[in-house]
């Protein structure tokens, strides 16, 4: 994940001090889709120790503690004045982001993706007023989120879905297909007719993946989030399909 931070004060102030880095400009990975948060601070004691991220907002502050490619549990705390400290805050609301790093918020609802994906990265919306998960999906592709537009309450989310299927699309063809449907992960729309095996053909042979590999199912959507934080998502196009990397 690409963080850029303007540093104002990061020198050591003696033994067991913090390095502090603090900053204007969050740079999201998925691209400035986000709403621009108010700061950013990362502490860390040493440059191989894990890392605390507060990012502030006008009603909230993230902290997120990193370490290489994994993270705990972000917390959300409450406050337009939240303290970032390097000791976790009491009565902070402990969120569902094991393994994921703030990408940005958008309205009312924060957005977490996945630090070390392979194929298909996933990500969770949470509501920033109540900490509740409202969504879990996964993307694929650069930038992960295509846009981001909050209007009326609601947010609506464009991105490229992404399914790491468990079954190979060339090797079992409508039955690996209707699993996946059955699972939810395709929508209606998408449904029926189920793609012939020579979707995944090219892209097969381009990568030299084995008739048996897993397949990496993608298309577009677009995932409304109302106030209430109900979802509703629309799938755009076709789908594509890959192997799993």
């Amino acid at each position: 994940m690409r963080i850029n931070f303007l540093l104002r004060a990061g020198a050591w102030l003696g033994a067991g001090a913090l390095i502090a880095i603090i900053g204007p400009v969050f740079a999201q990975k998925a691209g400035a889709v986000f709403d621009k948060p108010g700061a950013t601070k990362t502490m860390q004691s040493k440059a191989d120790s894990p890392k605390t991220i507060c990012t502030s907002y006008a009603d909230v502050m993230v902290r997120e503690t990193q370490d290489g490619p994994a993270s705990e549990n972000a917390m959300l705390v409450r406050g337009p004045k939240a303290a970032c400290e390097a000791k976790a805050p009491a009565g902070a609301t402990t969120l569902e982001t094991e393994g994921l790093a703030l990408a940005g918020r958008k309205g009312d609802f924060l957005v977490f993706t996945a630090m070390d994906a392979n194929g298909a990265a996933d990500f969770v919306v949470i509501d920033a007023r109540t900490g509740k998960t409202v969504l879990k999906d996964a993307t694929v592709g650069s930038p992960e989120f295509r846009s981001a537009n909050a209007e009326g309450g609601v947010v609506t989310l464009a991105y490229r879905r992404g399914i790491n299927a468990p079954c190979s699309l060339p090797n079992s063809g409508a039955r690996c297909w209707g699993s996946l449907v059955d699972d939810g992960k395709i929508p209606d729309s998408l449904a029926r007719p189920a793609p012939a095996p020579e979707l995944c053909a090219a892209a097969y042979k381009k990568s030299k993946a084995l008739k048996d590999n897993p397949s990496l199912i993608a298309f577009d959507v677009e995932t409304k989030i109302d106030a209430s934080g109900k979802t509703t998502t629309i799938a755009k196009g076709k789908a594509t399909c890959d192997a799993v990397p």
